[in-house]
């Protein structure tokens, strides 16, 4: 909404996230997340919350020489001091590789399908993994998916 009162729509309704009952564009989230330095990529997408009923998370590839530095921590303080709200801020964070997001549900056209990346497995257990899981947790995903963990982190 504008300082007279009017409200732009951007995106596709069914793609909007609804926290607790405020509609927030993912479209406005990416834009504020995209001025971070550190990332190359990002998609907004929501995920279920059993109290809001959806929260924002963001689906990320960061500049390879800097992988694994960024945290939610301080993209949420980034995305702040570029004006977007607080209600409005990332709760979640999976880091990608890029194989990963080529993997990830696209339409025709080659867009990503937010509204199918909460299901996804790909984006499901790399939210699992840069949402503070012990690399024990790790055991449950598969190899393949441990071996691109370690490699997007590590450098192995």
């Amino acid at each position: 909404m504008d300082k007279d009162g009017w409200l732009y729509v951007t995106g596709r309704s069914r793609e909007v996230i609804n926290r607790g009952g405020e509609l927030i564009s993912p479209t406005e989230v990416e834009n504020a997340v995209i001025s971070h330095p550190l990332v190359k990529s990002c998609v907004a997408f929501p995920i279920e919350d059993e109290q809001l009923g959806e929260i924002v998370a963001v689906g990320l590839i960061l500049d390879d020489k800097d992988a694994c530095t960024l945290t939610l921590k301080a993209l949420r303080a980034h995305c702040m001091k570029s004006g977007l709200n607080t209600a409005h801020l990332p709760q979640s964070l999976a880091i990608l590789t890029g194989k990963q997001w080529e993997s990830l549900p696209q339409t025709a056209t080659g867009k990503l399908q937010r509204n199918k990346l909460s299901c996804d497995p790909t984006m499901e257990a790399m939210l699992k993994v840069c949402s503070g899981y012990s690399l024990f947790s790790l055991a449950i995903l598969d190899f393949a998916l441990f071996k691109a963990f370690l490699h997007q982190c590590f450098r192995l």
